[in-house]
């Protein structure tokens, strides 16, 4: 009889989810044809959704289209001149492009990268037309499903997975192209990009003497508790205001006796609401191994924040829901 070898350990083979977003039913082809390939590049070791495709039958599509945005681990998102300045496109890569830390790539079919703006932008885009562009998102797709498997490997697949995937895309003649930026719009935004650089050095610099302060404070604050090293402390503050753009402060962070962190923030109940879940996901991921307490000072809204908008995005009657991609 033969004996089966307990010497042999079966590595765990992880399962990475890739979202793909789309709006329009052009692009709706060109993301089923990308969800069929990464399937088969990456040889069953990926997960990718589609929503025209992997929304269970009775199930509620945006609940679960959020929860899918929340653990996704890559995320594609198909972008053309007729969808990029849709709402849902904006939505979901919008929520991906602020998910920290996952990557993001916009996958251009008739688009440069100067004819489009908002949150995906700065992400690395493929051009869809471009052969060996696209190879290199597969490849890079395969490596986070599979470190293991050799680039060779997935270059022959994706060559055999490349006439379906070119063939998917067909411009809908129909649908209303979105008109694309002028120039004047490019030099507008290189404008506010250079001011918002400024900005940013000048908050780096507030920041830095604020971490310093705040960590002095905490170590009268608390009893029993020690200070951070500043590079820690300034660590803190700064993503703070990088993802509040200072509208959230800190008030003082230490560490107290068991080694946790202890941070305290201050901000409107709004600022909590919206920004309290992403700090202190981000925060927890500068140190994976301490505990982490989050704390908050309240403070009334700004007199201009109490004024109720003029226009609201409710649809009128009769008017179409956003289109789910």
């Amino acid at each position: 009889m033969r004996r089966p070898n307990r010497g042999c350990r079966h590595a765990t083979v992880r399962t990475v989810k890739v979202f793909i977003s789309w709006s329009g039913e052009a692009e709706r082809r060109v993301a089923e044809a990308l969800r069929s390939a990464i399937t088969t590049v990456c040889a069953g070791r990926a997960q990718p959704f589609v929503s025209s495709q992997d929304i269970p039958k009775g199930e509620r599509g945006v609940p679960f289209i959020d929860a899918q945005l929340a653990s996704n681990d890559y995320g594609i998102v198909v972008l053309s001149a007729a969808n990029h300045t849709k709402p849902w496109i904006n939505y979901e890569g919008g929520a991906m492009a602020s998910t920290l830390d996952n990557p993001v790539a916009t996958v251009l079919l008739d688009l440069s990268l100067a004819d489009f703006d908002g949150p995906l932008r700065p992400r690395q885009a493929t051009k869809f037309t471009d052969r060996q562009d696209m190879r290199d998102l597969f490849i890079q797709i395969a490596a986070a499903a599979d470190p293991g498997m050799p680039v060779s490997a997935t270059e022959i697949l994706f060559d055999s997975a490349w006439p379906t995937l070119q063939a998917s895309w067909t411009p809908d003649s129909n649908a209303p192209h979105q008109p694309l930026r002028t120039s004047a719009d490019m030099l507008a935004e290189v404008v506010d990009r250079v001011r918002n650089i400024e900005a940013l050095q000048r908050r780096s610099s507030s920041s830095s003497a604020r971490a310093r302060e705040a960590n002095r404070r905490s170590h009268f604050g608390f009893a029993g508790e020690a200070v951070l090293p500043d590079r820690i402390a300034f660590g803190i503050s700064n993503t703070i205001d990088e993802i509040t753009a200072a509208k959230v402060r800190l008030v003082s962070v230490g560490t107290a006796e068991s080694g946790s962190i202890r941070v305290r923030l201050a901000g409107t109940a709004d600022d909590q609401a919206t920004y309290g879940p992403i700090l202190q996901h981000r925060l927890r991921r500068l140190h994976p191994e301490a505990l982490w307490h989050f704390s908050w000072e309240l403070l009334l809204p700004e007199v201009d924040d109490l004024v109720e908008p003029a226009d609201t995005d409710v649809p009128a009657e009769g008017q179409d829901e956003p289109e789910l991609g």
